[in-house]
């Protein structure tokens, strides 16, 4: 971390040099991000910020100073704890004064504070409202050190464009100032950076460059973090050698300088050591730096060391019992508060500590059962899946955030036509960050009684974990968990592939399909297998599964698929059955579709007021017209369209003022030009030929309350695969957005005339809001039925639906989550 100190305006005082603060803790497969850089104070600039306001009284003034002075004290002595309780005494004052030098700092000092207890959202709050205040001051010291230490904030949460913007800020700024040590720091970032973006020899030369320059001017603790953060990155790239050499040279410089900091250089060797097969010195390193560090500062890698020293020993119990104190210490449940934009690349963070938890738990729970156990591990993953998709940050946008909304839209629709024009994109972003970051509420940790009495009688809920060498099945029925043990992550991903390759290709789907059921499900009793409903919370690439083509054993010869025996809905995460939704909207049913997605369609009102295309230009659909006619015939009454060159974003936000219950798309969804594995809603060109979209960004901001969402576009569904999240895109962001149920489509499907989708939304206002999987069940086991082309799986199985668990009455929001563990 990087702070500045409060200092009277009129006498800067000399700057107290270097803090000896927590680690950054970065491990491949074992070391997940936790904290930044070390943290330099340096002084306020004479002639910035030159004065408190006037409007504060002198003596508010002196004790507003006391306590932040109070508060870098504590700050030095790597006591976190007691600088966040001393700056509580702040925030009366920062209500009341909320722009000025000491507000500033009083943030920037939060941001530090909660940086190294571990709380990100927190600090993402405070260093963003600092970062404001210095921009708006000009304090280029203050906003390059609150700015580097956002980048690392952003680093560790695997935002890495957004920490390369803050970095090159922090630059920037710091070519104001004159800064060396910070200089130093950002640099050896800067190598961070580069390692992890792949050029892993301009990392190592910026390392070395970094620590050669700061033995040069005696600042030894920015050469030992050079060479340790080189450690890292080294290990990360499976070079044991170069690791183990940087990593002495660090050890030495920490030792000889007595610097607490040496904790997490044992640690990492601790590491190093279990990698080249010596478990008796991978042990003694661990306990070395637990021994040494700093008792005020949460370190969940400690205990992870030590867990996984107890692991290469065979000692499961112990093992367990460190992973537990290591899940516990990382207090999962301050990330519920973590902006929206950022909570799929958090998710990434913990993904990894919580898979050995599980693992090893439920290794122990086969050869021991213990009924608090296995609840423990199923815990464990509601966790895990619980950071992806959560609800919405507040009640929709502001005009700030809408303005960085319409500029990321901008953006996108510039890329296609640009596709070297990414600069701004990253700029935007952490803006949008920073908006989410000041609206975010409090969210309550979370209890997980047992699930199965939220489930009524003919419901099944399964829950899959992937992991490198083992996979897991919770099954809950009413009546009880069970789990069961699976291949691995790889193999059962191949299998999926398969799957879904000789669906598109039409041949061997059946056999295909009945090989993936087998490894998914060939170990689950009768109970399971009687249940009509199956709520599946899948993991990773399960999310690509058209789970309704599959086959279940066959009887009397006869090719059976799984939609014949059960209605799917996928669930996000096991968190959804502690979540106290509120009340679904209940008005009239809203459709957009058939947009003017060319120029040359006779509907393109303005042809001669086009300029060059901004964007795509894409073939009409001319079968989404008839899909909209029989949506509306359905749902009769007041239901409402928007068609055409209406089909903007702004009639769109406008026709959501009516509250909709149901909103149906039938348009194009186009691959984002920027992120790989998002989507974009295409909708009608605007008055200049210009390309118009809905974006996840766009969606997620709002706070929609519709109880479903329909997409019938090719590819709807699709999203990006991520550790513990699953569906990126547009799902996502519909379900981040508050709506109940999403119907999307896996793959295109030659559904012209609309007679799935119209025949489900028949059924569904049949059986009411809640049972849409049983809809489209039945719509579908109307076509198997016919016997033509239409019973085909790839005609009806690339739909799916996914979404928020109905309740028996009485018991929404009952069970609850919480990252705390009972104890061994």
């Amino acid at each position: 971390m990087v702070k500045t100190e409060i200092n009277s305006p009129e006498k800067p005082r000399a700057s107290p040099g270097i803090s000896n603060l927590s680690e950054p803790m970065r491990y491949a497969k074992f070391l997940i991000p936790l904290l930044a850089m070390l943290s330099t104070r340096g002084d306020s600039p004479a002639g910035v910020l030159r004065s408190v306001s006037a409007s504060i009284p002198a003596p508010t003034v002196a004790s507003w100073k006391d306590k932040l002075h109070a508060a870098y004290a504590a700050s030095r002595r790597g006591d976190y704890a007691a600088e966040a309780a001393t700056l509580d005494g702040c925030r009366d004052w920062l209500r009341l004064y909320p722009s000025n030098v000491l507000a500033a700092r009083t943030h920037d000092y939060f941001g530090g504070a909660y940086l190294g207890l571990l709380n990100y959202p927190a600090a993402l709050r405070h260093l963003s409202a600092a970062r404001s205040l210095y921009r708006a001051s000009g304090d280029a010291a203050g906003f390059a050190a609150v700015s580097s230490n956002l980048s690392n904030l952003y680093f560790t949460l695997q935002a890495l464009p957004e920490a390369l913007h803050a970095a090159d800020d922090a630059m920037s700024a710091l070519a104001l100032t004159g800064n060396d040590r910070q200089r130093l720091r950002i640099l050896i970032h800067k190598a961070r950076l580069l390692s992890r973006t792949g050029d892993g020899a301009g990392a190592s030369a910026l390392f070395r460059r970094a620590a050669a320059e700061a033995q040069q001017c005696g600042d030894h603790d920015a050469a030992a973090l050079s060479w340790y953060l080189e450690a890292v990155e080294s290990s990360l790239r499976d070079d044991a050698p170069a690791a183990r050499v940087t990593l002495r040279r660090a050890l030495w410089l920490r030792w000889t300088a007595g610097d607490p900091g040496i904790a997490g250089v044992r640690r990492l060797l601790a590491m190093e050591r279990l990698k080249a097969g010596h478990r008796e010195s991978a042990a003694a390193f661990a306990d070395r730096a637990r021994a040494s560090r700093n008792p005020s500062t949460p370190d969940w890698t400690i205990p992870h060391a030590r867990a996984m020293a107890h692991l290469a020993a065979g000692e499961e119990r112990q093992a367990v019992a460190e992973l537990r104190l290591a899940v516990n210490q990382l207090r999962v449940f301050e990330m519920d508060r973590m902006p929206p934009s950022l909570r799929s690349a958090a998710a990434e963070r913990v993904h990894g500590l919580y898979g050995e938890f599980i693992s090893a738990g439920n290794r122990l729970y086969a050869r021991s059962p213990d009924e608090a156990l296995l609840q423990e591990t199923l815990q464990a993953a509601a966790a895990d899946q619980a950071f992806g998709l959560r609800g919405s940050s507040g009640a929709g946008p502001d005009a700030a955030r809408e303005g960085v909304i319409s500029d990321l839209q901008s953006a996108y629709t510039r890329l296609f036509a640009w596709p070297e024009d990414r600069a701004g994109l990253a700029r935007l972003r952490m803006n949008l960050i920073e908006l989410e970051a000041a609206s975010i509420r409090d969210a309550e940790p979370r209890r997980l009684s047992t699930v199965a009495r939220s489930i009524a009688g003919d419901e099944a809920i399964l829950v899959f974990h992937l992991g490198p060498a083992e996979s897991f099945l919770w099954t809950i029925v009413s009546s009880g968990t069970q789990l069961h043990r699976l291949a691995p992550e790889r193999a059962i991903t191949a299998k999926v592939a398969a799957f879904r390759d000789a669906i598109e290709r039409r041949a061997g789907a059946f056999e295909a399909g009945r090989a993936l059921y087998d490894s998914l499900f060939g170990g689950i009793d009768k109970n399971v297998r009687s249940k009509r409903i199956w709520r599946i919370v899948p993991a990773g690439s399960l999310y690509r599964v058209p789970f309704h083509a599959l086959a279940p054993p066959q009887s009397a010869g006869r090719r059976r698929y799984l939609v014949e025996d059960h209605a799917v809905r996928l669930v996000p995460g096991l968190w959804m059955y502690g979540e106290r939704q509120q009340p679904a909207w209940d008005g009239p049913a809203l459709a957009v579709g058939d947009p003017v997605y060319n120029r040359a369609d006779s509907r393109f009102l303005k042809p001669s007021l086009a300029g060059s295309a901004s964007g795509p230009e894409l073939p009409r659909l001319p079968a989404s017209g008839v899909e909209i006619r029989k949506f509306l015939q359905i749902e009769g009454g007041s239901a409402r369209a928007i068609l055409g060159t209406g089909a903007t974003p702004g009639n769109v936000a406008g026709a959501l003022g009516s509250r909709p219950a149901v909103i149906h798309f039938a348009t194009h969804v186009l691959p984002s030009p920027e992120r790989a594995g998002e989507s974009l809603l295409a909708l009608s060109l605007g008055r200049y030929g210009e390309f118009q979209h809905l974006s996840p960004e766009w969606i997620a901001a709002r706070e929609i309350r519709a109880s479903l969402v329909v997409m019938s576009a090719c590819r709807s569904g699709s999203g990006e695969i991520r550790p513990g999240d699953g569906l990126l895109g547009l799902t996502r962001a519909w379900i981040a957005a508050g709506v109940s149920t999403v119907v999307a489509t896996y793959w295109p499907t030659p559904d012209t005339s609309g007679t799935l989708l119209g025949r489900f939304h028949e059924l569904r206002r049949r059986l009411g809001a809640g049972n849409e999987e049983l809809a489209l069940r039945d719509a579908i086991l109307e076509l198997l039925r016919t016997n033509d082309w239409r019973s085909q799986p790839e005609y009806w199985a690339g739909f799916f639906v996914i979404g928020r668990p109905v309740f028996p009455a009485g018991l929404e929001g009952e069970p609850q989550m919480s990252s705390q563990s009972p104890p061994e």
